[in-house]
């Protein structure tokens, strides 16, 4: 890169990133791949699956004893 006279460096202007050939190949095998197990996915509702066991393990779970009223009891 090009420094100016007070040494710092001199912007290029408005630059657009390209991604190379090879980028664009490896994704599109990734995403030809993984389609049909999306599909295999939500035909039997595998992710809901997922969410209700994940909603379970982590999901709050409040054992408070309440009284009459519904409050929790102060002591």
């Amino acid at each position: 890169m090009k420094r100016d006279a007070k040494g710092r460096f001199q912007s290029k202007g408005f630059v657009i990133p390209i991604a190379n050939a090879l980028f664009i190949i490896n994704t599109l095998l990734i995403l030809l791949f993984l389609l049909p197990w999306l599909f295999v996915g939500a035909k039997f509702r595998i992710f809901e699956k997922i969410y209700d066991v994940l909603s379970f393990l982590f999901g709050q779970q409040c054992n408070c004893y309440q009284n009459e009223n519904g409050n929790t009891s102060k002591y």
